[in-house]
């Protein structure tokens, strides 16, 4: 079978060229990437400050006399004990080593007898604390001294740095405040029955830190207001609190 017969005049179509590339306006391409300097150190967070440690417990007070009662009742050596009498009712303050000796035995109610006779008082209240720290001692502390009265009131401990030497060689420690509030009445009760002239638990513990000046106030009382304690815990009713 013969071909078809190609037509000389056919001329090949031209191929088409292709379409220019779109030239980047500088004022609209993105910035260029910044390449890291490998040898560049990378920022890195400021190292947070610890808080300040809790005052030690240092130069607590032992009362020689009732020391002896306390120790021949089977309680465990005080780290700090002493007491006060007004209008005849007594208390007593006794700085335990821990909470396990606290909790050995109700040593209030167990010396109590004894050390009313040593203090000559009628009666005595006998308060009865862990010796961890300052802030914790005075907690405890205020735990008890308030009894019932301090249901639901919250309490912060603050303390006033060393005022100037006392003796040579030694700074006079600060003041010890305590700050009580609550949503009602609860905190002004607590403060007033505690700072009363009339009631000897807060001149026991005072005794127990060697005359150190030590206050109770609510939100309300005299004096510069006192920072919120982010830790501060409901003050609950006593637990250990011998009356004899």
């Amino acid at each position: 079978m013969a071909g078809t017969p190609q037509d000389p005049q056919a001329v090949p179509a031209p191929q088409t060229a292709p379409a220019p590339q779109a030239v980047p306006d500088p004022q609209t391409a993105p910035a260029p990437q910044a390449v890291p300097d490998p040898q560049a150190v990378p920022d890195r967070p400021a190292p947070q400050q610890p808080p300040d440690p809790p005052e030690p417990l240092t130069g607590l007070h032992v009362d020689p006399a009732l020391r002896a009662v306390w120790t021949a009742c089977g309680a465990p050596e005080p780290r700090g004990l002493a007491g006060a009498v007004v209008a005849g009712c007594g208390a007593v303050t006794a700085v335990l080593d821990g909470p396990d000796q606290v909790a050995a035995g109700d040593w209030g109610t167990v010396c109590g007898p004894g050390l009313a006779r040593a203090l000559r008082a009628e009666s005595v209240e006998v308060v009865v604390v862990p010796g961890t720290d300052l802030p914790g001692l005075v907690r405890e502390w205020l735990y008890q001294a308030a009894q019932g009265s301090g249901r639901g009131v919250h309490l912060t401990v603050t303390v006033d740095a060393p005022t100037g030497p006392d003796r040579p060689g030694a700074d006079r420690p600060g003041a010890i405040h305590l700050l009580v509030r609550a949503i009602d009445s609860s905190a002004r009760e607590v403060a007033m029955r505690l700072s009363s002239p009339t009631d000897p638990a807060l001149p026991a513990l005072r005794a127990v830190f060697g005359g150190r000046r030590i206050d109770v106030r609510d939100t309300d009382g005299p004096g510069p207001a006192a920072r919120p304690d982010p830790a501060e815990e409901p003050v609950r009713p006593a637990e250990r609190t011998g009356r004899t």
